[in-house]
């Protein structure tokens, strides 16, 4: 069984919402002029690119993938040993625009992701988000059980990995 955890836009939140005005912006042009499906595949581009971790538990293995334009999914797999765990990381980004008046809009994300973490506790690749505790938790434990990978605070404790 595949699942897959879908994270963020390749090109921010700003840049997304541009290319998908883009996109819809080439559809109308096309219907004036063969110019506006160059318009079509950059705003898709732009818009609908985006990363995503898929987790396939028959075969035991993970892969971190850049989806191109929302359909082509890009990336290895990679087999997931006995001795890796799951680890959190605390994450904080901001996204800055600056508009034409040289005023700047910043947004300030905080973030926890799940890691899959090798037995030295270096971060292998992105699992998923955490928003909530209850269901977050929930989650490490299904996909822990399903990859047969010890569960976080059997052997060890769960590693927290700063950045």
């Amino acid at each position: 069984m595949k699942i897959t955890y879908r994270f963020e836009k390749s090109f921010g939140p700003a840049a997304s919402f541009a290319g998908v005005l883009l996109f819809i912006a080439g559809i109308i042009a096309t219907f004036i002029s063969f110019t506006g499906l160059l318009w079509v595949i950059i705003g898709a581009f732009v818009g609908f690119t985006h990363t995503c971790t898929t987790v396939d538990s028959q075969r035991g293995q993970i892969r971190f993938a850049n989806v191109f334009l929302g359909i082509f999914k890009v990336g290895p797999w990679i087999p997931v040993g006995r001795d890796m765990q799951i680890g959190i990381r605390l994450r904080h980004k901001v996204y800055t625009s600056y508009s034409r008046s040289n005023r700047a809009l910043s947004q300030r994300v905080d973030e926890r992701i799940a890691y899959l973490v090798d037995k030295e506790g270096n971060p292998v690749l992105p699992l998923l988000y955490l928003t909530k505790t209850k269901n977050a938790d929930r989650e490490i434990e299904r996909i822990c059980t399903e990859l047969g990978i010890p569960l976080p605070g059997t052997s060890k404790p769960l590693p927290y990995i700063y950045t």
